[in-house]
């Protein structure tokens, strides 16, 4: 297996560390007329750069964080505009500035767009006579791109960002950590230091020097920091355990111990820097697939982090992936949408078909129900539809077991089982059809009413409208509803239409009725003669159609639309009239002529 370009480069400076050391502990061995005070003073520096090492490493890890940052859009947007709202990125305290206590981002020109944390900044001092800040503050508005240990209020504070490229609009972000005696130790990284800084206008401080610590056997080694910016000179003072130095006993074995911890150092600084220059290509990883999540998958910034190593070769792989299920997604969408646009046109046809259609998972519950169907069988859809046997009970049990039995051998009768029905003759098909998913099959009973003989009866209004109220009258008396008819005017002897789909139609609108009239109120069916045309108005005292609904009641998709269909195919129409209390349905038809 291939292995990774950092592992490689880790191993090739581990070895030449080794190297190195054997070569250096031997001619520091053989240097035994070294004075022991040169080797205390080597020791001392090494102490002070180890701490200047780290101070670098914590500054690199905020301009890392700052890039980071500045990948973003919405941080990018925000810094142009100085816009009132800064981007969640910058609020979410210490985590979202990468543990960092102070960030200031700046616009073009230098301009201060956002200051958060610590609240003595040179920012908020007094600019200079010229109005310009001062030079600590203009290279914190700059980002601060190497770092430093700036004055503040709050005492030492560590600083470092990023800018954007200066031909741009120039964007920049500075993250600063305060130099607490907490913060101060976990950079010492040994419980056994502890270090201490101090401001002093003395510029002539120079050099490392050592001298008594504090205890009997403790060290103080004291200078002058090289990362601190302005005009003072920061001090920096490391108390020491006494054993950090040489004490002069011993003096080559002292001495090749000394080159094993300077070199030491140094190989695991240079493995420091391949694992911080692997932590920065990950973070700006992060920082793609976070900037991607929250453009809806835009991969733009995931492709610019492409690259031959392994992050860039990670994200370029991340970026064709999201390409991949972004493209595969809209493969499904577009599917979704044309299933349900034939499920929609499905629906449609079952629904205005005059035979009744009825279907049962295999399971027994009842998936469907038209509205010719429980027309036929003078039962309410929802009494069927999603109820296990719902079937069963409506048709009965011995019809059901018939139905079922022909449908599994596979020989529906040519003109079905003819059987009486609450009055009607209905003939029946059933067969049996597989479910589209799982291995189970379905029943699919298909209703038709047998003609009457010839000499077709004529569709009274006053008996139509009757035998539609009998049949719901066991529902409205279930919910506390009465259903009262009237009749105004001289009515024909007959109606145009089918008797079938009006019987229908007026159905929906009295159950509708019964559906919304209040407990103890009443329903009514008033007919009106009016010439050769019949208004059927159905009327209730419910809480009636709210006005941003009153236009689309009969649109396609709403469960009043079969009303509006039959209507029309009679040469009538069905239309909702204005009242102060309830619903006032108006269902119009033409008298029958005779031939």
């Amino acid at each position: 297996m291939r292995q990774s370009r950092y592992q490689l480069t880790a191993l090739a400076i581990g070895l030449l560390t080794v190297l190195v050391l054997a070569a250096a502990s031997t001619l520091f061995a053989l240097n035994l007329g070294a004075g022991d005070d040169d080797r205390r003073q080597v020791a001392a520096r090494a102490e002070f750069a180890a701490l200047e090492a780290a101070l670098q490493a914590r500054a690199d890890a905020l301009s890392d964080h700052a890039a980071a940052l500045l990948q973003q859009d919405a941080v990018l947007r925000f810094a142009a505009t100085g816009g009132t709202s800064p981007p969640p990125v910058l609020t979410h305290g210490r985590a979202s500035r990468g543990g960092a206590d102070y960030l200031v981002v700046s616009g073009p020109g230098r301009t201060l767009v956002y200051q958060d944390g610590l609240p003595g900044s040179f920012l908020d001092a007094p600019a200079g006579a010229d109005g310009a800040p001062s030079g600590a503050a203009q290279y914190l508005l700059d980002g601060a791109p190497e770092g430093g240990v700036f004055d503040f209020a709050e005492g030492p504070v560590l600083a470092a960002g990023a800018s954007t490229d200066p031909t741009l609009e120039r964007a920049a972000i500075a993250l600063g950590v305060r130099l607490d005696a907490e913060t101060l130790a976990t950079l010492a990284g040994d419980n056994n230091r502890r270090v201490s800084l101090v401001w002093t206008e003395d510029g002539a401080a120079d050099g490392v020097t050592v001298g008594t610590g504090v205890g009997p056997d403790r060290v103080e080694i004291r200078g002058p920091l090289a990362l601190a910016q302005g005009q003072r000179t920061l001090i920096a003072t490391i108390d020491a355990p006494a054993s950090a130095l040489p004490d002069g006993a011993g003096q080559g074995a002292w001495g090749w111990l000394l080159g094993l911890v300077l070199l030491g150092g140094v190989g695991l600084a240079a493995l420091g820097l391949v694992v911080r220059r692997m932590a920065g290509g990950v973070t700006n990883l992060r920082s793609g697939l976070l900037a991607a999540q929250e453009t809806d998958g835009n991969a733009a910034v995931l492709e610019s982090l492409a690259g031959p190593d392994e992050v860039g070769r990670a994200a370029e792989q991340a970026a064709n992936t999201l390409q991949h299920l972004q493209e595969r997604a809209a493969i499904l969408a577009e599917e979704a949408s044309v299933a349900a646009a034939r499920q929609m046109l499905g629906e449609h046809v079952i629904r205005s078909m005059h035979e009744g259609v009825l279907v049962e998972r295999s399971d027994g519950v009842c998936i469907v129900v038209n509205p010719a169907a429980a027309r036929l069988l003078g039962v309410a859809a929802d009494e069927m539809l999603g109820v296990q046997d719902g079937i069963s009970h409506a048709l009965g049990a011995d019809l059901y077991a018939r139905l079922v039995e022909r449908a599994r051998a596979h020989s529906p009768s040519g003109g079905g089982d003819v059987h009486a029905v609450g009055g009607r003759d209905l003939a029946f098909e059933a067969f049996r059809m597989t479910e589209h998913r799982g291995n189970g099959r379905g029943l699919l009973i298909l209703i038709r009413e047998v003609a009457p003989p010839a000499g077709p009866a004529l569709m009274a209004p006053l008996a139509l409208v009757r035998g539609v109220l009998e049949g719901l009258r066991a529902r409205a008396e279930a919910r506390g509803v009465t259903l009262l008819e009237a009749a105004e005017g001289d009515l024909p002897a007959s109606l145009a239409g089918e008797e079938a789909q009006v019987a229908l139609a007026l159905e929906y609108l009295v159950a509708n009725a019964i559906r919304f009239a209040p407990p103890g109120s009443n329903a009514w069916v008033v007919l009106r003669g009016s010439g050769d045309r019949v208004h059927l108005d159905v009327a209730d005292s419910g809480p009636g159609v709210a006005l941003e609904r009153r236009e689309r009641v009969f649109e396609e998709g709403e469960h009043l639309a079969e009303v509006r269909r039959i209507a029309e195919a009679a040469g009538g129409r069905v239309e909702l009239l204005p009242t102060e209390q309830g619903a006032y349905f108006r269902f119009t038809l033409p008298a029958a002529h005779a031939e």
